[in-house]
């Protein structure tokens, strides 16, 4: 995840090719192949595409896998120029971006992730908590999605909440190092000084020369004496 503020507050930075068919690939998948894929998150997709190939009816076959994966191309192609744009501090853009996924699939977790992100650029908290929270609830397992539900907690000075979010991101992603260095920032202010040193060791075992490094340095030798 990109970095979301500078050092000095109290979080910081965070192909498709052509096909020789008989008959016309679909312009946009139909309610059902959307449908479908809800039903199917992440590797279940596959499990899904698995199902389909020993399906009968290899013509319908052909098309619903086809419309699965457009959906899955188009969404990670909107989820990038996302990203890109949001790094590029282009906020209305990036916006637009997840929320196209959302049209594509109102259940698609890293749109609301990515809008969480939108939100915290913004300084707009409470609604970034509200993004992140709905981003969560349809993907437990998307680490960045409980990384930006720890952050959003924290702008809010809710450490108590933040602490076991970022935990959860750390579970799901151990080498994010800026979920390292927010949760040694939250227990610092938890007073838990013995997960501050833990994390914010291994956030410069990650990261030795993050801008962040002397602050981190500076607060783990406080908290050490």
């Amino acid at each position: 995840m990109s970095s979301m503020a500078n050092s000095t507050s109290l979080l910081a930075p965070a192909v498709t090719r052509s096909l020789d068919l008989n008959w016309a690939m679909p312009s946009w998948p139909s309610r059902s192949s959307r449908r479908a894929i809800r039903a199917c998150p992440t590797t279940g997709v596959w499990h899904f595409l698995n199902v389909l190939l020993v399906a009968s009816y290899p013509e319908v076959r052909m098309k619903v896998v086809l419309s699965v994966l457009m959906v899955l191309f188009l969404q990670d192609d909107l989820y990038k120029e996302g990203v890109a744009q949001l790094e590029a501090k282009h906020y209305d853009e990036a916006e637009s971006a997840f929320r196209q996924m959302i049209e594509a699939d109102a259940s698609n977790s890293k749109a609301f992730e990515g809008l969480a992100r939108v939100d915290i650029a913004r300084k707009d908290y409470d609604k970034a908590l509200e993004d992140a929270t709905k981003s969560v609830e349809l993907d437990g397992e998307n680490g960045d999605a409980h990384y930006a539900l720890g952050l959003a907690h924290a702008y809010r000075l809710d450490f108590e909440n933040a602490a076991p979010s970022l935990e959860k991101a750390l579970s799901l992603n151990p080498d994010n190092a800026y979920a390292h260095y927010q949760l040694g920032l939250v227990q610092y202010k938890l007073k838990r000084y013995d997960q501050t040193i833990l994390h914010f060791e291994k956030f410069l075992e990650l990261k030795p020369d993050a801008p962040e490094a002397p602050q981190v340095r500076s607060i783990l030798k406080t908290v050490r004496s």
